[in-house]
């Protein structure tokens, strides 16, 4: 024999809102010591483009939320980034050029990076995209040829028997360096010849704000570029007119539609 205890339909109906309210109480308040928990973090962004993608991906993603962080992505210009970080207005920037060639003035900055794995990591290249990661092979090419440049890459030269002999010979010495800024740190290439031995150490590596790459070079490098990638005059001169103040542009729409011209002109030839 069974008995059953019949419930006021009221108390029945309480007891659940009661239930229902208890656990609203519990979700907020588990929101909000995760929004006090969460340190806030604001980043400086030149511009909001391709080249920063992976900031957004991670904010898209909730990666910063998942290690506590409420980070804010503000676009912000270059000069305005690096006083913020001084006045410690603004966490972080992204334009590491600007702040590390502030940091050798003297400005109290340092650049934070995450190890990343070993690029040059072909050490007897057989392709154009091995080559140019592979110490060996940019060290031949260099004496062989007697500069690197887009055409140093090419099957050609990557398969040339005697710059194969060359790539055999280089031999790389790890020596572990302790860096606050990146590319600081003295290393040396030495070559051995039958007569002699020609040997260079290098303290700050090109690009380095003590060891500044020349608008001549940057705009050699960023032709050769541009020509692998059949960008044609006038759009290859004005885009590098443009790029050479692109701190100062706003909008970084304005630099895409010169390549656009170029496309829509190709187009209509065809």
């Amino acid at each position: 024999m069974t008995m059953e205890k019949k419930m006021n339909p009221g108390v029945k109906n309480l007891d659940a809102r009661c239930l229902l309210i208890f656990a609203a109480l519990l979700l907020i308040g588990v929101a909000w010591v995760d929004e006090a928990a969460a340190q806030k973090v604001r980043v400086a962004m030149p511009a909001k483009s391709m080249t920063f993608l992976n900031f957004y991906v991670g904010d898209k993603f909730g990666i910063y939320k998942a290690e506590g962080l409420d980070v804010s992505l503000e676009v912000i210009k270059t000069d305005v980034g690096v006083s913020g970080m001084v006045t410690g207005e603004l966490d972080y920037t992204s334009a590491i050029g600007s702040a590390m060639r502030a940091a050798a003035t003297g400005v109290p900055l340092k650049a934070a990076m995450s190890k990343t794995f070993r690029v040059l990591i072909h050490h007897r290249p057989t392709t154009s995209l091995e080559a140019k990661f592979s110490l060996e092979y940019l060290l031949a090419a260099g004496l062989k040829l007697r500069t690197i440049d887009e055409e140093c890459f090419s099957p050609e030269h990557v398969n040339d028997p005697e710059m194969r002999g060359l790539v055999e010979k280089v031999r790389s010495i790890d020596a572990p360096l302790e860096r606050e800024i990146p590319g600081e740190g003295d290393v040396t290439v030495q070559v051995r010849t039958r007569a002699a031995v020609f040997e260079e150490t290098v303290s700050y590596a090109p690009g380095h704000p003590k060891n500044p790459l020349t608008w001549e070079r940057l705009a050699e490098k960023y032709r050769a570029c541009a020509r692998q990638s059949e960008i044609q005059e006038p759009t290859l001169s004005r885009s590098l007119e443009m790029l050479s103040r692109i701190e100062d542009i706003d909008d970084v729409r304005d630099l895409m539609r010169i390549f656009a011209t170029q496309d829509l002109a190709r187009e209509q030839v065809r």
